[in-house]
Parts: structure tokens; sequence; C-alpha cells
């Protein structure tokens, strides 16, 4: 009888001792499936954030793609742009930039003034007076309504 109890107080400790290793198995999971929940909750708020700032900025979008390629087969190889810039509140677009001759600016100002979605401008008369390499400084008007 001292020997089924001294089997079973030992199979009662090694039980203890296993429950014991598997809790603290199970436990060390959880602390670990803990961890990248919540930094996927942190990124799901990022991207959600995300997403709503770019819904914001699509509301205010004017497809202006097209406008640029018309505008770049309008250039001529004597023209040289230095910076192109478009005002989307006020629908201006400034084009600045260097010609070789007044020829040639001229004939940029003729193919700019045939782009169907900008308002006929002219270069400034002070930007016509040399004969070569003439700094210009164009600005028109779109004729696309501003989303704002």
């Amino acid at each position: 009888m001292v020997a089924g109890v001294l089997m079973a107080s030992g199979l009662l400790i090694w039980g203890n001792y296993q429950i014991t290793q598997h809790y603290s198995y199970l436990a060390q999971g959880l602390s670990q499936l803990e961890r990248p929940t919540t930094s996927a909750n942190v990124e799901t708020r990022r991207l959600n954030q995300l997403l709503t700032d770019l819904g914001r900025a699509h509301s205010n979008y004017v497809p202006t793609t097209n406008y640029f390629f018309q505008t770049a087969a309008a250039i001529s190889p004597n023209i040289k742009l230095k910076s192109v810039s478009l005002n989307q509140l006020t629908g201006i677009l400034i084009l600045k930039g260097t010609a070789k001759t007044r020829a040639d600016l001229l004939e940029f100002q003729t193919a700019l003034q045939t782009l169907n979605w900008a308002e006929p401008s002219a270069f400034p008369t002070a930007q016509l007076l040399s004969k070569n390499n003439l700094d210009f400084i164009y600005s028109t008007r779109l004729k696309v309504k501003s989303p704002n």
C-alpha cells in the first residue's frame, strides 16, 4: 500500500510538473501572439489614414498628364524649358525657359496658342527685344474648371 501511495504521489508530482510546463509554453506563445497583433493594428490604422488622405487628394484631382504631353509636343529643339508650374487653385500655367532666337520664341508662342485647353496668351514685348538667347516666361490660364 505504501508503494501505491508513493507511486500515486510521484504520478501527481510528475503531472503537476507537466501541466506547469505546458502552461508556461502556452503563456509564452500567447505573449508572442499579442505583439504582432498590436503592430498589425497600428499598421492597419496607418494604412486606413493613408487611404483616407488619398481619397481627399483624389477629390481635387484634375487630370493634367495629357496637357503636359501636348505642351511637350509644342516645344521645338531650340526651346529649353527651365520650369513648368501649375497653380491648381487659379488654373494658371507658367512656363519659364530660354529660346535660341526670337523666331523660335514666336513659333513656340504660336504652337502654344493652338492648344485647345489653354487660353491664348502672348509673350510680353520686353522678352522679344533680343535676337538670340531669349529668357522667357509664358503664362496662360487653363480653360478647364478648377475643382475648388
